[in-house]
């Protein structure tokens, strides 16, 4: 009898700890969504941005097309607690980059005196939108270079330095200038990437390593190429701060062409990442994706791959009917590149395709001036397609170790694509692709979970039309490892979802 009764407190007690652990799973996987109040933006503001979150809040950016700035910083509710037009209103100043410090704003923008140089300066923002009235000289350039451009001013991922550039040009180079700075806005480096042939190189990245190390990729125009593959090779440039050295290497391959060019750097190790799409012009079926692992001291290939796709590995895309399976490789854009703690990285390309069609075309048959005078009109749509998402596991040395594919299809039209394609959110053990499973019906907003080996789960997070939401996942913001926070849109009214996972 005693046995009895142990085996059922013993049965009592397992089920206890089974409630028990499906409960903390289920908490830990249960998501807080906040909303902010609904606000109509000024006219004169054409657009915002997300800056991201500190200590004092977080911080949208809304700007205008004649030298308009204004800053709001919101709660971890997303009320509004301080909002303020920063005050710019000298044509000669442009504004470069707002960044974020732990407890504060720097605003960097460049003063062009005609003549003489045009200077990039820093000044700092409070907490309460306040500009100081102290401004730091960062950098100079004299004015004979042939030059339209502003200064660029990035971070690098742990933001403990910045890198502050300039495109220029003359006679027959293409420069970028560059001062490397540390958290205190001392200059630690400087150089120039030098590169000639200036009318047909584009500068296609830039990046900034933890240890203050540059890598400059650059684009090399065909100019005999009729599709979106128009480039003919790429030039990568790296500055290894402790030596003070550049390192120059080539991308480029026989018969191959390349587009859509897309970097990253590793948070820990000094290593890039690089990839674009590319096709062979001679071979069509050659056709796929190419990257490339380099070390960021010394511009040594770690690895490399042309990874040519197959008919079979478009077999789960059902969103599109093409003539053959390469005219669907063609729609694949490179979207984001995650680099993995081992070395490998994580790649996604998403098929994107837009469209022009007549909706109604005609001849008008009287003209007061001339009866028999014909006057043609046309009336366009423009249609946007943005489907599945291919996502690549990619091993350190460069082999496939594993492939996902989110099948999906978002339809629109004569609005840009604006409320399509996804939002991206990395969690320490799981990757989170964030979308509007369809455009104009069911609302349904999806949450697409893949952990490191490849496995997935999909399920629905909310419904954005019960919820009166359009969310605008391409101007979504990742602010730490547990939130991300996406606008919504409709007209000139705007709210901001905050998702606490």
């Amino acid at each position: 009898m005693l046995l009895i009764q142990n085996k059922k407190d013993n049965l009592k007690l397992k089920l206890y700890i089974l409630l028990l652990s499906f409960f903390v799973v289920t908490q830990l996987q249960a998501q807080k969504i906040y909303k902010s109040a609904q606000e109509k933006i000024p006219s004169k503001y054409l657009d915002y941005e997300i800056l991201g979150t500190n200590k004092i809040g977080t911080v949208i950016h809304y700007f205008g097309d004649n030298n308009e700035h204004e800053l709001a910083i919101l709660d971890d509710k997303l009320n509004t607690v301080y909002r303020k037009e920063i005050p710019i209103q000298d044509k000669n100043i442009s504004v470069d980059e707002f960044l974020l410090t732990d407890d504060n704003i720097l605003l960097f923008y460049t003063v062009k005196e005609s003549n003489r140089e045009h200077f990039l300066k820093m000044q700092v923002i409070d907490q309460q939108l306040n500009l100081s009235k102290k401004a730091y000289i960062i950098d100079s350039v004299a004015t004979d270079y042939n030059s339209d451009q502003n200064f660029y001013v990035r971070y690098s991922p742990d933001k403990s330095k910045i890198v502050c550039f300039t495109i220029l040009s003359k006679k027959n180079n293409f420069f970028v200038r560059f001062n490397i700075l540390n958290s205190n806005l001392n200059i630690i480096g400087r150089n120039v990437f030098t590169i000639q042939d200036k009318n047909n190189i584009y500068l296609k990245s830039f990046r900034l390593s933890n240890q203050g190390n540059v890598l400059a990729v650059f684009a090399h125009k065909n100019n005999w190429s009729s599709d979106e593959y128009d480039y003919e090779k790429f030039t990568t440039m790296v500055y290894n701060l402790q030596e003070k050295k550049i390192a120059e290497a080539e991308i480029s391959g026989m018969h191959k062409s390349y587009k859509n060019l897309v970097t990253d750097v590793n948070l820990t190790e000094e290593t890039a990442y690089i990839i674009c799409g590319y096709k062979d012009y001679e071979n069509k079926s050659d056709i796929g994706f190419y990257f490339k692992i380099i070390n960021i001291l010394t511009n040594e290939t770690i690895s490399e791959q042309y990874m040519a796709l197959k008919e079979e590995d478009l077999k789960l895309s059902k969103t599109f009917d093409f003539k053959n399976w390469r005219d669907n490789v063609t729609t694949l854009k490179i979207k984001k590149v995650i680099p993995r703690s081992d070395g490998g990285f994580i790649f996604a390309a998403e098929g994107e395709m837009i469209y022009t069609s007549i909706l109604q075309s005609g001849n008008s048959t009287f003209n007061n001036y001339n009866p028999y005078f014909s006057d043609p009109y046309v009336r366009y749509s423009n249609k946007y397609q943005f489907n599945d998402v291919l996502v690549y596991s990619i091993n350190p040395n460069g082999t496939i170790d594993w492939q996902n594919t989110i099948v999906k299809s978002q339809v629109s039209e004569n609005d840009k694509g604006w409320y399509s394609s996804f939002a991206f959110f990395e969690a320490q053990n799981a990757i989170k692709f964030l979308y509007n499973e369809d455009i104009s019906s069911n609302g349904n907003f999806i949450d697409y979970t893949i952990n490191p080996n490849g496995l997935y789960k999909r399920e629905s997070l909310l419904n954005a039309h019960k919820e009166k939401l359009n969310l605008v996942t391409n101007k979504a913001l990742q602010t730490d490892g547990n939130t991300i926070i996406i606008p919504s849109e409709e007209k000139r009214i705007r709210q901001f979802i905050k998702i606490v996972y």
